[in-house]
């Protein structure tokens, strides 16, 4: 319902007020209309109409409007104004569209519109305009409330009938007061439906979990006697028997499989939504084998590494290859492959022959020592459990500066890459570490109003919500000293080195105002110079003598504020002059994006070259 109070119209601009003005013009006559085109002409500048984007097709779309506008023919003005807003976006057209919807009891259509004025045109609006677009605004979110629909990408959104598009859509929309019938479909699920209940300036959300429209069937699988089988769907193992889940409508081949067991391939038929339970009985398919060697009872038999007897073995095994071997001391090893089919029954006979050269003692070969030259890489994660020690994160800690709540603002995370080489004295080895790595940091840091006007900045400052984002990136040279020791298949390693590392980092903040008020700023690069402490410790599989995979955890502890360099803690430039609107105060001073002890620690994998 309009209000008692209502006026058709909120005050235009100067160029319909201009028009307005020429239209009164006609009471004097041809001769007036020519003096003031001719000064209208005069105090425009050649191409000055079309750099604004005045359009025939906009003013005679915005003449029609305010034609419908006082005849207090609504829907014909939004009409009218809709187009000239296509044409082109101006502060009359959307002025106009506004007032003759919110007049027309478009709620939640009006609100948008006066939102979309004063974020287009707020520097445009005389101090009374916008203060009646601001009371609109607010009469309208009494009236109003927006809708957030959360479901799977592509949904269509339709609200009370009504198609809102596809999610995700751009912007919650917004309804009147009350309740709406939200529905959300898409193409393979169910249609989800519910109500929600609009309140007056809130918003509300509908979670909707959209349930596939099912295209299969339930098939289990059990073996007839429990024995302990896998099994297999069309040739895929699905795991231990007994078995259940979803698979394809149409036909299937199910068998089972297991150590000397297997069942035969029973072809089933599943129907869409159905359920089939399917008994297998499983086999043996084991084969019988015996091995005996002739005149050497005391001769040691191991098939496929394990030792099964000695002089003779008879037994099962499963259908397939396996390799035989018997040795006696004196006697030349005998090694074989045997391949058995399934429920085969095999013999085998064995003469060992004599030894040329018999070995008295052991195989006395160790690892290679670790002497030369050797070098390698690695690619790591990197966490900095106790942060960076910017000026947000102890702000954050603090709660200084007006801060009312704070997310993040701690740990750190990134990666990096490392190179090393050097020249071992065995177990000793001295090298050179070249490596590079980036982390970063967030934090969510909640204002009250203030009035900080930090280094004279501007202000006071709304409240506000500012998202901060700081990054890090360099590389670091060190000079290390390792400690190896190895076996046959492992290597463990130990280094220590100092070094000094150059970092440059740089500031992002998001600022979120009173809707609609927004502020985005970045900073440049700022470098810093730092010294650093490395430990490394790891453990290398030998691949060969000279490849091996090790895997560590390093620890780069690092201090942008050390004596040593000087102060080199990175900062941010102050802007004393930012504001998130005119009038409106963004104290932004400099921050120290990194000071104090820097602990990086990261979990490494790469290669090592060398002895």
């Amino acid at each position: 319902m309009k209000p008692a109070s209502f006026e058709p119209r909120l005050e235009r601009s100067e160029n319909v007020v201009g028009c307005a003005r020429t239209r009164r013009l006609g009471r004097f006559g041809w001769l007036a209309r020519v003096a003031v085109a001719a000064v209208a002409l005069g105090a425009l500048a050649p191409g000055q109409a079309l750099a604004q984007g005045v359009t025939k097709e906009s003013m005679a779309a915005l003449a029609a409007g305010d034609k419908a506008t006082r005849a207090k023919h609504w829907p014909a003005a939004i009409t009218a104004y809709s187009a000239a807003k296509a044409a082109d976006p101006s502060l009359a057209a959307l002025d106009g569209l506004a007032n003759a919807l919110y007049s027309k009891g478009d709620a939640p259509a009006a609100y948008d519109a006066y939102e979309q004025l004063i974020r287009a045109h707020v520097s445009k609006l005389k101090k009374d305009h916008r203060t009646k677009v601001e009371a609109r605004l607010k009469e309208l979110g009494e009236k109003t409330g927006t809708l957030t629909v959360e479901s799977e990408a592509g949904a269509e959104v339709v609200v009370d009938g009504a198609s809102r598009g596809a999610l995700p859509l751009a912007r919650s929309p917004r309804f009147g007061v009350g309740e709406h019938k939200v529905e959300v479909r898409k193409a393979g699920f169910t249609p989800f439906t519910s109500t929600v209940q609009i309140a007056a300036n809130a918003g509300a959300t509908v979670v909707a979990k959209l349930v596939a429209i099912s295209e299969k069937g339930t098939l289990r699988v059990h073996e007839a006697e429990g024995r302990t089988v896998h099994v297999f769907v069309d040739g895929i193992d699905m795991g231990p028997a007994p078995w259940e889940g979803d698979v394809a409508a149409g036909p299937h081949e199910v068998a089972a499989k297991g150590d000397r067991l297997k069942s035969p391939t029973e072809k089933v038929q599943i129907e869409k939504g159905s359920r089939r339970d399917v008994e297998v009985r499983a086999a043996s398919t084991a084969a019988r084998f015996k091995v005996t060697v002739d005149g050497s009872p005391t001769a040691k038999i191991t098939i496929d590494g394990v030792e099964v007897g000695e002089g003779m073995y008879t037994g099962e095994l499963p259908a397939g290859t396996h390799k035989l071997v018997i040795t006696r001391e004196g006697y030349q090893r005998f090694e074989e492959e045997v391949v058995l089919a399934e429920k085969e029954t095999s013999s085998r006979t064995v003469v060992l022959t004599l030894s040329s050269v018999v070995k008295t003692g052991g195989d006395d070969k160790g690892p290679r020592k670790l002497e030369g030259f050797y070098g390698g890489f690695g690619v790591m994660g990197v966490m900095l459990p106790a942060g960076n020690g910017s000026d947000v994160q102890q702000s954050c800690k603090n709660k200084s500066q007006g801060i009312t709540g704070c997310t993040g603002g701690g740990a750190g995370i990134g990666g990096g890459l490392f190179f090393f080489a050097g020249h071992h004295w065995d177990p000793v080895g001295l090298e050179l570490l070249l490596g590079g790595s980036y982390d970063q940091q967030r934090a969510t840091v909640t204002y009250g109003p203030s009035n900080l006007g930090v280094g004279g900045g501007f202000g006071p400052d709304p409240a506000r919500t500012e998202d901060f984002f700081i990054g890090r990136a360099g590389g670091f040279l060190l000079g290390r000293t390792r400690l190896s020791f190895q076996t046959q298949k492992l290597r463990g390693s130990f280094a220590v080195g100092v070094g000094a590392s150059y970092r440059v980092s740089f500031l992002a903040r998001d600022t979120t105002g009173p809707d609609p008020l927004r502020d985005a700023y970045a900073t440049d690069g700022a470098g810093s110079l730092s010294p650093v402490l490395n430990l490394d410790g790891s453990v290398a599989l030998r691949l060969t003598e000279r490849l091996s995979i090790p895997l560590g955890l390093m620890m780069l502890a690092e201090s942008p504020s050390a004596k040593l360099f000087g102060d080199q803690v990175p900062r941010s430039p102050p802007d004393l002059n930012r504001q998130l609107a005119p009038g409106v105060g963004l104290t932004t001073p400099s921050y120290a994006l990194a000071s104090g002890p820097q602990v990086y620690l990261g979990v490494y994998l790469g290669l090592t070259f060398g002895p």
